[in-house]
C-alpha cells in the first residue's frame, strides 16, 4: 500500500449480489474498491496492488484457495493482505486450510457488515506495521552494510544467516553463498588459532561462546585468509540476542581487522627494546667513560699537584740565587746581563704564580666541603680591602647589597677575589677601571654580577675562557696564568653554583656567578 494514496479492496467474488453489497459496504467506508469474477479477472487487478484483498473460496475458474498461493508466489502482491469469505467451505477445516494457504483472515457467510468492516481495518493495520518494519529493516540493513566493522548474525547453533559486505571482505568472500554457513564447514574452510599459533577449541570461539548465552568481548585470534597464506588479526565481540517469542533466539558477531594496528604495535614495542638496548649501552657507555675520564682527571690532577709541589723547593731556590745576585754582584753586571738576571726574577715570579694556581685548583678540586650559609657581603668588603689594584683611588667600585648564599666562605673568597682582580687588570691602557656589583634572586637561587668597563671577551670564546691556561692575551701584556677563571668555575660547581660570562667583546664584561639562596623558597 502506497502511503500517497487512499485505501483501496479488490472483491474477488462470481456472486453478484455478494459482490455489491460487499462493495457497498466498504465504499461507505470512504475506501476506493475494485471488482473482479474471477480468479484471473482478480489476479490481473492485484497488480494495482489494493490495500487488502477480499476472495471468495468457490471461484468458476480458479479455487479461491490457489488464486491466494498465486498471489503469495508473486514478489509484487505477496504482501496484500487476503480475507476469505465463503458461504459452502465453512467448517473448522475449510477455514484452517485456507489460513494455511496463506490467507490472513476467514469470514463465513453470511457476513456481518461490522465485522467485515473491522476485519478490513485490522488487515490494514498489520499491513502498514509491517510496512513499517520492512523500511526500518531496509534502514537498519543499509546501517549495517555502510558500517567498516564486519557484522554477522546467527543462530544458537552457529548457522550463519547474514553477513554484512564488511565481515565478507575481512574473511576474503565476495558473496554471502560463498561463505561456509556451519560451524563444520568453517572448521574445514577457516584456519583459526590464537595469536601465539596455538589452534582454537571450537568450545572456545566467540560464536559458539554465544551461543551458550554468553557475552564475548574483545576477543582476539588470527584467520587465514581464504585464498591466500596471508593471516588477518581479528577483535570480536560476540553477543546472544534472545528471542521476545518462545524460540532460540540469535547471535550477533562483530569483527575488527586489527592486523595492522598489532604489527604497529609490535613494530612499536621492537623499536621500544631497541631503544631500551641502545639506552641501556649507552648508559653502559658513559658510566665507563665517565669513570676513565674521572680516573685520568684525578691522575692528571695528581700529577698537576705533585709536580707544581715539587717545582716549589727548585724555583725559591732559582729566586734565591737570583735575588743574591742583584744584591750582591749587580755592581758587575754589565746592562744587557742585569736585564737577563731581571727577566729570571720576573719569570721566577710568574712560575711561582702559576704553580700558586694550579695548587690552588687542585685543593679546590678534591676538598671534601661543608656547605652552609655565607653571608657574601663582608666577603666582598674584605676582599676590596685587602688588594691593592681594588683600592678607591685605583679603580670605582659600587656594590649593591649582597645577599647569604649556601656556600663555602674560603671558596666564595676565592671566586670573588679573582673576578674583582680581573675586572680591575684586564682594562686598556689609560682607562680607570669601573666595577659593579650586584645581585638577583632567580627561583631558589641568588645570581651575583661582576660587570667592569675591561676589554671585553669575544662571544665566542665566552665558554673557552674557564677551562685551563686559556688566555685571550697571547702576549701576556696583562700578566695573569691562564687559571684563575678555571679556579672560579671549579669552585663554583663544588658549590652545586654555576658560572657565565655576558660580553659583546667591546664594552666590556659581565661575570655572573650563580648559587643556591640561603632561603631558598624566596
Amino acid at each position: 500500500m502506497s502511503s500517497e494514496k487512499s485505501p483501496s479492496i479488490l472483491v474477488i467474488d462470481d456472486n453478484d449480489a455478494n459482490r455489491y453489497t460487499i462493495s457497498r459496504y466498504l465504499a461507505r467506508q470512504g475506501w476506493e474498491v475494485m471488482e473482479a469474477r474471477t480468479g484471473a479477472e482478480g489476479l490481473e487487478l492485484a497488480r494495482k496492488l489494493p490495500s487488502v484483498v477480499i476472495l471468495d473460496v468457490s471461484l468458476p475458474d480458479i479455487i479461491g484457495y490457489d488464486v491466494c498461493k498465486m498471489l503469495r508466489a508473486n514478489p509484487e502482491t505477496r504482501a496484500i493482505p487476503v480475507l476469505h469469505v465463503s458461504a459452502s467451505f465453512t467448517n473448522s477445516d475449510d477455514v484452517a486450510f485456507g489460513l494455511d494457504q496463506g490467507a490472513d483472515a476467514f469470514l463465513t457467510e453470511p457476513i456481518d457488515p461490522k465485522e467485515l468492516v473491522a476485519t478490513v481495518r485490522a488487515l490494514m493495520r498489520l499491513r502498514s506495521a509491517e510496512s513499517r518494519a520492512e523500511a526500518n529493516f531496509a534502514q537498519l540493513e543499509a546501517v549495517i552494510n555502510s558500517m567498516v566493522e564486519g557484522v554477522v548474525t546467527a543462530d544458537r547453533r552457529g548457522n550463519i544467516l547474514k553477513m554484512n559486505r564488511s565481515a565478507l571482505a575481512i574473511y576474503g568472500f565476495s558473496h554471502p553463498n560463498e561463505f561456509p554457513r556451519s560451524l563444520d564447514d568453517q572448521e574445514r574452510q577457516l584456519e583459526r588459532t590464537y595469536l601465539d599459533g596455538r589452534p582454537i577449541p571450537r568450545s572456545e570461539l566467540p560464536i559458539v561462546r554465544a551461543a551458550r548465552g554468553e557475552t564475548v568481548s574483545n576477543f582476539e585470534m588470527r584467520v587465514r585468509r581464504r585464498g591466500t597464506d596471508r593471516w588477518w588479526i581479528g577483535s570480536f565481540n560476540a553477543t546472544p540476542v534472545r528471542s521476545s517469542e518462545e524460540g532460540e533466539g540469535l547471535v550477533i558477531v562483530t569483527a575488527f581487522d586489527i592486523t595492522e594496528r598489532k604489527h604497529a604495535d609490535a613494530a612499536l614495542a621492537e623499536a621500544q627494546a631497541t631503544l631500551q638496548r641502545y639506552a641501556d649501552q649507552l648508559e653502559q657507555m658513559v658510566v665507563e667513560r665517565t669513570s676513565s675520564l674521572q680516573d685520568a682527571i684525578s691522575q692528571m690532577e695528581e700529577f698537576s699537584y705533585t709536580v707544581s709541589h715539587d717545582l716549589r723547593a727548585p724555583l725559591r731556590s732559582i729566586k734565591g740565587y737570583a735575588e743574591v745576585l742583584v744584591q750582591d754582584y749587580a755592581h758587575r753586571l754589565r746592562g744587557e746581563g742585569a736585564r737577563y738576571l731581571e727577566r729570571i726574577i720576573e719569570n721566577g715570579n710568574r712560575m711561582e704564580r702559576l704553580v700558586n694556581d694550579v695548587l690552588t685548583l687542585s685543593r679546590i678540586s678534591n676538598a671534601k666541603l661543608k656547605l652552609e650559609p655565607v653571608p657574601l657581603q663582608p666577603i666582598v668588603e674584605a676582599v676590596l680591602r685587602e688588594y691593592p689594584n681594588l683600592q678607591s683611588g685605583m679603580a670605582h667600585i659600587t656594590i649593591d647589597p649582597m645577599p647569604v648564599v649556601i656556600g663555602h666562605e674560603s671558596l666564595c673568597t676565592q671566586v670573588f677575589s679573582n673576578l674583582l682582580g680581573n675586572a680591575a687588570k684586564f682594562v686598556r691602557p689609560g682607562t680607570h677601571p669601573e666595577i659593579r656589583v650586584t645581585s638577583e634572586r632567580q627561583d631558589g637561587s641568588v645570581r651575583v654580577r661582576v660587570k667592569d668597563n675591561g676589554i671585553g671577551i669575544s662571544p665566542e670564546f665566552h665558554a673557552k675562557i674557564f677551562g685551563m691556561f686559556e688566555r685571550l692575551d697571547p702576549e701576556n701584556r696583562y700578566g695573569g696564568t691562564g687559571i684563575g677563571l678555571a679556579i672560579v668555575r671549579r669552585a663554583v660547581e663544588k658549590m652545586n653554583g654555576r658560572v657565565g660570562v655576558e660580553s659583546d667583546g667591546h664594552s666590556g664584561s659581565c661575570f655572573w656567578v650563580e648559587l643556591p639562596a640561603a632561603d631558598g623558597n624566596q
